[in-house]
C-alpha cells in the first residue's frame, strides 16, 4: 500500500510544483508593466529518495526575487549623486537667471537700458557731468539719483539670491521629513516581512516595496544597507543607522541658514551631525548657507574673489557685496577729503553709510545707504578739492574710479565692471559644470538601472516560453496520475 501511495504522490508532487511555477509565471506577468517589481522565480528540489529504487518526485524549496544586491547598492549610491548635481544644477540655473535679470539690456530706446553694470556707469558719469558744471543743481541730484540706484538694485539683487537661500532651507526640512517618513515606512516593512518568513511565508511583494521606498531615500542622500538573516534592512547613513529592524533614528534639521544660526542636519538622539555624503539634501544644505556672506572691513580691500566654499549662491552674493562695499569704501574716502562750493570742508563726511549706523562700520549690501543729509541737500557734496568754485577735482577723482582697478579675480586685478562681469562668468561656468556633471551622472545612473533590470524586470517572452513548458509538465504529471488511477482499477476488478 505504502508503495502504491509513493506512486500517486509522484504525479501529485509534480503537478503541485508545476502549478506553483504557473501561478507564479502568471503573476509575473501581470506586473509585467509594475515599476520596481522583481521577476520571481520557482526553486524545486528532488525528494530524498528513502529506500526503493524510484525517486520520490519533487517539492517547492522557494519562490524568490531575482535580484542582485550590488547593483541595487551601486544604483543607490550613483542615483544619490545625480540627486546632488540635479538640485545643485536647478538652483544655480535660478541664481543664473535671477542674474540675467539684472544684467545690462540694450534696445532701440537707451532708457529702457537695466541692469547692474549700467547702474555702475550712470553712477560714475554721472560724477563726470558734475565735474563739468560744478553748480548744476540737476547735476547734483543726479550724483545722488544714480547713487541712490545703484545702491538699491544690488540690494535687490541681493534679497532675491537670499530667498533662493530661504528656499534651499525650507526644502532641507521638507527633504529630511520625507526621509524620516520613508524610513518608518521601511521599519514597518521589515516587521512585516520578519513575521512572514518566520512563518514560511513568501515576502517578495513586500520586499520590492521596500526596495522602492530605499531607492527613493537615494534621491535624498548616500546610504548603506545591510541585509539580515531575517530578512530585515539595516539603513546606515554615515554608518550611522537610520533604520535597525524595526527600530528607526530620527534625523532633525536645527537653524536657518545664516552666519548666526546655521543649518545643520543631525541625529536625534546624540545631537551630532549627520555625515550626509551625496543626495539632494547635501546640495541645498550647501547653497543655503549663508555664512560666506559677511562685511567686509576697509582694511581687508582690495576684495579677491576666490570661492573656497561648496556654496555657489552664497559666494556670488559674497562677491556682489565686496562690489559695493568697496565703491561705498572709495567713494568715501575721495568725498571725505573734498570741500563743498562754498568752502566748507567735508572732512568726516561721508557719502555712503550703514543705514542702521549712519557711519561706515558694518556696512554691506543690504544696508548701504546715501548720507541722508546729502539727500536733504545735494549742495553739500564734496566736489572740490581746492575749494575753489572751479575745482572739480574730487568729483574728477570719484568718476576716475569706474576704471581702477579696486578688486582682483583669482588674484588678477580688476576695475569694478571687470570684476562684476568676472562674478557673472563664474556663476555661468559652475552652472555649466553642473550641467554636464548631471548629464554623464544620469548617463551612469541609467546604465546602472538598465543592468538591474536585465536581471529584475519581466520578459513577457521568456515568461510564456516558461509557461508553455510547465503546462506540459503539468499535463504529463496529470496523465501520470490517471495512468496509475486505471492500473489501480484494474487491479481492484482482478481482485473482486
Amino acid at each position: 500500500m505504502s508503495s502504491m501511495i509513493g506512486t500517486y504522490y509522484l504525479g501529485y508532487s509534480g503537478m503541485s510544483v508545476n502549478q506553483t511555477a504557473l501561478a507564479t509565471i502568471s503573476h509575473n506577468l501581470a506586473n509585467v508593466n509594475t515599476t520596481g517589481y522583481s521577476r520571481q522565480r520557482v526553486n524545486t528540489s528532488e525528494l530524498v529518495n528513502v529506500g526503493g529504487v524510484v525517486g520520490s518526485g519533487t517539492t517547492t524549496e522557494s519562490v524568490t526575487r531575482l535580484r542582485n544586491t550590488m547593483l541595487d547598492q551601486t544604483y543607490r549610491t550613483e542615483n544619490a549623486d545625480l540627486s546632488y548635481y540635479e538640485a545643485k544644477d536647478e538652483m544655480l540655473t535660478a541664481a543664473e537667471e535671477l542674474l540675467g535679470d539684472f544684467s545690462t539690456t540694450t534696445s532701440d530706446d537707451s532708457a529702457d537700458e537695466t541692469g547692474v553694470q549700467l547702474a555702475m556707469e550712470d553712477f560714475f558719469d554721472s560724477w563726470e557731468e558734475l565735474a563739468k558744471d560744478l553748480s548744476s543743481t540737476s547735476a547734483q541730484d543726479t550724483v545722488l539719483e544714480t547713487a541712490a540706484s545703484l545702491v538699491d538694485l544690488l540690494a535687490e539683487l541681493d534679497s532675491q539670491l537670499q530667498q533662493l537661500q530661504t528656499e534651499c532651507a525650507d526644502q532641507v526640512y521638507e527633504s529630511v521629513n520625507s526621509l524620516n517618513d520613508l524610513a518608518t515606512q521601511v521599519a514597518s516593512l521589515n516587521e512585516q516581512i520578519s513575521r512572514a518568513e518566520a512563518k514560511g511565508y513568501s515576502a517578495n511583494d513586500l520586499e520590492d516595496q521596500r526596495d522602492a521606498l530605499v531607492d527613493e531615500m537615494s534621491n535624498l542622500t548616500d546610504l548603506t544597507v545591510n541585509v539580515q538573516t531575517d530578512g530585515t534592512y539595516e539603513v546606515l547613513i554615515g554608518g550611522v543607522y537610520l533604520v535597525r529592524g524595526t527600530q528607526t533614528h530620527t534625523l532633525v534639521v536645527t537653524g536657518d541658514g545664516t552666519s548666526s544660526d546655521p543649518l545643520a542636519v543631525t541625529w536625534a538622539e546624540t545631537g551630532k551631525d549627520a555625515e550626509l555624503a551625496s543626495g539632494s539634501i547635501e546640495a541645498l544644505l550647501e547653497e543655503a548657507d549663508q555664512s560666506a556672506v559677511r562685511s567686509i572691513a576697509e582694511s581687508n580691500l582690495p576684495y579677491d574673489f576666490d570661492p573656497s566654499s561648496a556654496g555657489t549662491i552664497g559666494e556670488l552674493r559674497q562677491s556682489l557685496n565686496a562690489l559695493i562695499t568697496t565703491i561705498a569704501y572709495s567713494v568715501n574716502d575721495l568725498f571725505s577729503s573734498g570741500t563743498t562750493l562754498d568752502g566748507t570742508t567735508a572732512s568726516g563726511v561721508l557719502f555712503f553709510v550703514n543705514g542702521d549706523t549712519d557711519d561706515e562700520t558694518g556696512m554691506n549690501i543690504s544696508n548701504i545707504r546715501i548720507n541722508t543729509e546729502l539727500s536733504a541737500d545735494s549742495s553739500l557734496l564734496a566736489v572740490s578739492a581746492s575749494g575753489e568754485a572751479s575745482d572739480g577735482g574730487i568729483a574728477t577723482a570719484i568718476a576716475s574710479l569706474a576704471d581702477s582697478e579696486l578688486l582682483a579675480a583669482d588674484g588678477l586685478s580688476k576695475s569694478v565692471g571687470d570684476y562684476y562681469t568676472a562674478a557673472v562668468s563664474w556663476l555661468a561656468t559652475e552652472r555649466e559644470t553642473t550641467e554636464g556633471l548631471v548629464a554623464t551622472q544620469d548617463s551612469l545612473v541609467t546604465q546602472t538601472d538598465t543592468d538591474r533590470l536585465a536581471i529584475s524586470s519581466v520578459s513577457m517572452e521568456e515568461e510564456l516560453t516558461k509557461m508553455i513548458t510547465y503546462q506540459s509538465a503539468y499535463s504529463a504529471s496529470a496523465k501520470y496520475l490517471n495512468l496509475v488511477d486505471g492500473l489501480v482499477s484494474d487491479i481492484i476488478s482482478l481482485i473482486r
